[in-house]
């Protein structure tokens, strides 16, 4: 029988990685986190993806809102801290919104449902790369989130 703690092929996230990690990041000029909300398996998850009365919201609507978003703040310098269950809307956003950047962390197959969920991963690398996601959404000034998550709720409130 297997130990349940026994760590296999995972690498282990350190205090001295993390905070590197955010001095190099969320210093000098003011940082927005982006938190989306995405999952992967519309059948799994239907009521966690930012959608509309039309249906799911389309790639350009959630590049044009997270930008109106963003102006709306009024700031000339910002970074932009993404933090997001799917790898594909990850990589969407930072290759359209300008000064973003994210920490590395596993993503799920495309229809292995969201991060959380996933039984082929890791839990316990998963568990910690959620919860450095979310301190790290914390430490933003601003946060803009998806509204059906409450995933972000504690970074909001600053309590991590």
């Amino acid at each position: 029988m297997e130990d349940l703690f026994v760590y296999r092929n995972m690498e282990r996230p350190t205090i001295h990685k993390i905070d590197s990690f955010y001095k190099n990041n969320f210093k000098d000029i003011p940082v927005i986190s982006l938190h989306m909300r995405y999952g992967n398996s519309k059948n799994k998850e239907p009521l966690h993806r930012p959608h509309t009365d039309n249906g799911w919201i389309n790639n350009d609507v959630l590049l044009n809102t997270i930008k109106e978003k963003i102006n709306s703040f009024g700031l000339n310098e910002y970074k932009c801290f993404v933090s997001c269950d799917n790898k594909i809307i990850n990589n969407l956003i930072l290759n359209n919104i300008k000064n973003t950047f994210c920490y590395d962390k596993i993503f799920p197959d495309v229809n292995d449902g969201s991060i959380h969920m996933n039984t082929n991963e890791n839990a316990i690398q998963v568990f910690q790369e959620s919860f450095i996601d979310m301190v790290l959404l914390g430490k933003a000034d601003r946060i803009i989130c998806t509204a059906r998550s409450v995933f972000s709720v504690f970074p909001a409130l600053k309590v991590t």
